[in-house]
């Protein structure tokens, strides 16, 4: 169920709904203020609403790359578990031939 919270961020006060704890929420607001905070300070030319955008590019930046490795990695598993059953099924002929042939 969807909560509604009111969160600081960069000095603006903003009201959302999420369906995630508060401490999750006030958690992300206390990042992204750090971030924006911080490109502020280190650029006085760069505005609030400028190092927001930067800081949610960076952010989507990231995330996107982290699907990219996420979609890799399933992949990689995709393969290892084909390969894992082409082996036991190599194994399980191997058995079986071992088997017939100690009778004979």
């Amino acid at each position: 169920m969807k909560q509604r919270f009111t969160i600081e961020v960069a000095g603006s006060t903003l009201n959302l709904l999420s369906e995630e704890s508060e401490e999750y929420v006030v958690g992300l607001a206390k990042i992204v203020s750090r971030k924006i905070n911080d490109m502020v300070m280190s650029s006085k030319r760069c505005t609030k609403l400028e190092a927001a955008i930067m800081a949610s590019l960076d952010y989507l930046d990231d995330k996107m790359k982290t699907a990219v490795k996420v979609d890799d990695l399933q992949g990689q598993i995709m393969n290892y578990a084909s390969e894992a059953t082409k082996l036991r099924r190599e194994n399980a002929e191997l058995r079986r031939q071992l088997g017939k042939g100690s009778d004979d």
